[in-house]
């Protein structure tokens, strides 16, 4: 039966690797867990942080304000659709 970790444990285990000099092989032993594990966890690590870098916090706070004037564009836009439908039938 497969041994579940939880989120902080991996991050400990990435750390120590990442930040502390280890290598997976050490690790891996010194946890008790398997080297493919290891490289599977630092690999979510890179991908993941390399995905929120690519972003400032000014970015991404500018990038929500977007989103949500886009939304209530798009509401705006789809009741002005509906009620120049509503006037079209009406002058018929």
């Amino acid at each position: 039966m497969p041994r579940k970790f939880t989120k902080e444990y991996k991050d400990e285990a990435v750390k120590l690797v990442t930040e502390g000099g280890l290598t997976k092989q050490q690790v891996a032993e010194d946890l008790g867990i398997g080297l493919s594990t290891i490289d599977k966890w630092v690999q979510e690590r890179k991908e993941s942080k390399s995905e929120s870098e690519t972003l400032t916090e000014s970015e991404k706070e500018e990038l929500k304000r977007l989103r949500k004037e886009n939304s209530q564009l798009r509401t705006e836009r789809d009741f002005l659709k509906k009620t120049a439908n509503y006037f079209a039938k009406t002058v018929v």
